[in-house]
């Protein structure tokens, strides 16, 4: 059994001194509450951010996150802005163990070319599995979750699934879809963290959630900022696999050939 904490978060727009404080105080309820894992939304201390210049900050929000999971005895998963290539930047999903050990660092996929993401921030071309507890376990941000491609590029060697978000009310219920659609598919855990609050002229509601492998979701519902908690079984994902062989019967090596024709 894992006690996952979903910290959803109420970003302070660019104000990074003020989202540690929230960072801290929810990694204490998280502690408070027999938590083994917390998540933090996308660009955890700065919000959705085109601003680059914050990237200077990187190194120092990585030992941030890093000593609070030591400080505190607790993995995390966050987001932040990183230096890329060619003048470009990145959207980074970091995860840390309970020691502040670095076990996985993703480049977001796929840049919001909708919300201007693309003009500043450049894809990353890799995804990654990790072993975080005796649980295989991924990640993804955000508009990634559109594309289910990569997430079936890494379900059928993972049991659990992360998703960290800037996710706006306008397309809550897309969020709530795609969530409980990749879990069915890919018949594992999927997570799924978004922020609350206001940036800008945007509004989040939260809707962070688990969904299991059969795509039921095993978290409460809240729009509000807190500390949302569940309690995962990832030893029961490979028995449900072996039940219902979905994963087995895909042709993996045939979609990659497929061309649609048009008639």
């Amino acid at each position: 059994m894992i006690r996952v904490g979903l910290a959803q978060m109420d970003i302070v727009w660019e104000n990074i001194e003020e989202n540690k404080k929230k960072v801290e105080s929810l990694l204490k309820d998280a502690v408070s509450a027999g938590a083994d894992l917390v998540i933090f939304p996308e660009m955890t201390l700065t919000g959705f951010s085109m601003n680059t210049s914050l990237a200077d900050y990187y190194k120092e929000q990585k030992h941030f996150f890093s000593k609070m999971a030591g400080d505190y005895r607790i993995s995390i998963i966050c987001g932040l802005i990183a230096p890329g290539k060619k003048d470009k930047f990145e959207n980074h999903l970091l995860m840390v163990d309970e020691e502040g050990r670095e076990i996985m660092e993703y480049a977001k996929i796929h840049p919001f070319s909708f919300g201007r993401e693309g003009r500043y921030y450049t894809g990353g071309d890799k995804v990654y599995v990790c072993s975080w507890h005796d649980t295989a376990l991924s990640g993804f941000i955000c508009y990634d979750l559109r594309f289910p491609q990569i997430f079936q590029a890494v379900s059928g060697q993972t049991q659990l699934i992360v998703v960290i978000a800037n996710w706006p009310m306008e397309r809550i219920s897309h969020w709530d879809t795609l969530l409980k659609a990749r879990a069915i598919e890919n018949s594992c855990y999927v997570i799924g963290v978004n922020r609350t609050g206001k940036a800008g002229k945007l509004i989040h509601n939260g809707h962070s959630a688990v969904y299991d492998f059969f795509g039921e979701r095993v978290s409460p519902l809240s729009e509000e900022e807190g500390l949302v908690l569940a309690d995962l079984e990832p030893d029961k994902v490979s028995p449900f696999r072996e039940s219902f062989p979905l994963l087995k019967d895909r042709r993996m090596d045939l979609y990659k050939q497929l061309v649609a024709e048009i008639k």
